[in-house]
């Protein structure tokens, strides 16, 4: 990587691995990425932004987050550490949004979150996270930057996504 990290991508890679007991389920693989966001050597930031999702409704049956740089090559913690991410679920665009874990919280369902430890989502056999085709997604993270360097991230999602054949 150098002394620099250069376009840096914070990378998201959600895999949808069983969608809730169909034997007519099918699964498909999405690659999705958000605008990007910069840090400064040593700086931590706190991105809040809208994330693509894959526009159809089915279900999240796995899930997993990383960094890559511009290259796709995952960024290890020498340069930059994912503290913390969390995605939320803000419902369809038009329509109020889903309900808050909190009171006094922006409207969103916080639906999946991780950290340093790099807890991937692994639902058991016939379950999943029901999304429907409009949702919009939007994810809260910690980054910081651990070396002296300029950073460029932004978030890079790799989506399988299942849904029952109709």
């Amino acid at each position: 990587m150098g002394r620099e990290v250069i376009g840096a991508w914070c990378a998201l890679a959600l895999l949808a691995a069983l969608a809730p007991a169909s034997a007519r389920a099918r699964s498909e693989t999405f690659t999705l990425k958000s605008k990007p966001f910069a840090l400064s050597g040593f700086q931590t930031s706190f991105p809040k932004v809208s994330v693509p999702t894959p526009r159809r409704s089915g279900y999240v049956t796995r899930m997993d987050a990383w960094l890559v740089d511009s290259r796709g090559r995952r960024v290890t913690i020498r340069d930059v550490m994912l503290h913390h991410i969390v995605f939320i679920n803000s419902g369809r665009a038009g329509e109020p949004p889903k309900n808050t874990s909190c009171p006094g919280r922006g409207g969103g369902e916080p639906f999946w979150g991780t950290g340093e430890e790099k807890q991937p989502l692994i639902l058991p056999r016939g379950y999943g996270y029901q999304v429907a085709k409009r949702e919009r997604w939007s994810m809260q993270a910690m980054l910081m930057a651990t070396r002296c360097a300029r950073v460029s991230c932004a978030s890079s999602t790799a989506c399988r996504w299942c849904w029952a054949r109709r």
